[in-house]
């Protein structure tokens, strides 16, 4: 690739003809030219590598071949990313504006920062309803408690951006965070304060509750160690209630 490139920006699908094409229109309308366009499909049985096709000129990198769930899907647009920044915008998630990425480079210092991060609009397409949702600040003493941020809206550096772990099947975005966060400095972690995308709610983790709540512990567990678990006691009860919630609300 000849152009430089400050953003890769990767976009995993499965299957996504119904949801795909609105994600791609946002990354390849972006008025911002240092950016790259990575597509990795697992193997789609529907109608998803015909959409595509349709973007073949305007999307860098495309593999579409079996992999072992999300995040190992993710560690192969990793493995190709040639920009600065990785961003993950996966199939069903689209950017806020066609000039978002030029807003996020007028707020940060490029040479300087490593992780930035941003506010999302959650979508619900079941009820066709959104809420603009405000963000905490990617720092130890909030994600200790809680990921209080949105992984599609957080574009990290290549050079700290380790693999995902596949051991963690729901929550391995937030220790890809926690990961990248050991490596840098506070002042070198920018919080922007408008929203970065639209983020659809029913999501991956959303299907599975028990086993994002025992992931959600174990991270925990792992990198904070057990008095943090203890003391987090009334947020896992909270999410737990919370969910079960939306479930009876949306059956």
């Amino acid at each position: 690739m000849s152009k430089e490139v400050l953003f890769s920006i990767i976009t995993v699908c499965y299957n996504a003809e119904d949801v795909l094409n609105e994600t791609i229109q946002s990354v390849v309308g972006q008025k911002f030219e240092q950016i790259e366009y990575i597509i990795i499909d697992g193997n789609s049985t529907d109608g998803t590598l015909n959409i595509i096709r349709n973007y073949e000129d305007k999307v860098d990198c495309v593999i579409s071949e079996p992999d072992q769930g999300i995040y190992d899907a993710m560690n192969k647009g990793l493995r190709l990313a040639k920009g600065k920044f990785v961003n993950f915008l996966n199939a069903g998630d689209r950017f806020v504006s066609n000039s978002i990425l030029n807003e996020i480079t007028s707020q940060i210092d490029i040479s300087f920062t490593e992780i930035i991060s941003g506010d999302f609009i959650l979508i619900n397409n079941k009820n066709n309803t959104q809420r603009n949702i405000r963000t905490k600040s990617i720092s130890y003493n909030n994600l200790k408690k809680d990921f209080y941020a949105c992984h599609q809206s957080i574009f990290i550096n290549k050079n700290i951006a380790k693999e995902y772990d596949l051991n963690y099947q729901i929550k391995a975005d937030y220790k890809w965070v926690l990961e990248a966060l050991a490596q840098v400095k506070e002042d070198q972690v920018c919080k922007l304060d408008f929203p970065i995308v639209y983020y659809a709610e029913e999501g991956f983790s959303n299907n599975y509750l028990f086993k994002n709540l025992k992931e959600l512990i174990q991270l925990h567990y792992e990198f904070f160690g057990p008095w943090q678990v203890i003391k987090n006691s009334h947020i896992y009860i909270y999410r737990l209630l919370r969910s079960l919630k939306d479930i009876l609300v949306n059956s």
